[in-house]
Formats: structure tokens, sequence, C-alpha cells
């Protein structure tokens, strides 16, 4: 399993990238008080490029119930798609950060 230093999530990758992944920690709950922790957890590692499996490999959780709680984000955020909920998700982040 990975671990956090700093902004980075570390661990072997080896079997998808080989390198650390960039990852902020998961923001407040209050950006998003409709989503569980663990959603939250899902949708940042999706910002950063994560496929499905890595995810569930990072969270020592199976593939399914990665695309479980992606599929409850997307339906708690009243989002399109997976994708549009990375991106509401992505965007509520750099406005919390910028003082919006």
């Amino acid at each position: 399993m990975g671990r956090f230093e700093g902004n980075l999530i570390v661990g072997d990758f080896s079997a998808f990238t080989g390198t650390a992944v960039p990852l902020r920690r998961v923001g407040p709950p209050e950006l998003f008080p409709e989503l569980t922790t663990r959603q939250r957890e899902v949708l940042e590692m999706l910002s950063t490029g994560l496929a499905d499996k890595q995810i569930a490999h990072e969270l020592g959780i199976s593939t399914p119930t990665v695309k479980c709680h992606t599929r409850a984000a997307v339906q708690r955020m009243e989002a399109k798609n997976r994708i549009h909920a990375v991106a509401l998700f992505v965007r509520g982040q750099v406005e919390c950060e910028q003082g919006f």
C-alpha cells in the first residue's frame, strides 16, 4: 500500500508507472458534504489520472468497489458522468483554495 509523504502518495507503482503519484490530501467535508470520505478519496485519485485498478490497489479494495464509490459520488453530486463529477470536484477544490 502507498503512504503519504507531503503531497505525494509513495508506493510500489512499478506495475503501473514506476513513479510517485502527486496527490493532494482530500479536501474538507464542507466542500462536498454529500460525499463520504472514501468517495472523496476516489475522486481525488481519479483526478490525478489513476485507473480504477490502480485506485483499488492503493486503497486495498476491489475494482468493483471503486466503481461503486464513483457511481455513488456521481449520483450524490448530480453529475452527468464520472468525468463531470471529477471536474466538479477539482473545480470545487480550486475555488476553495483561491478563496472564492
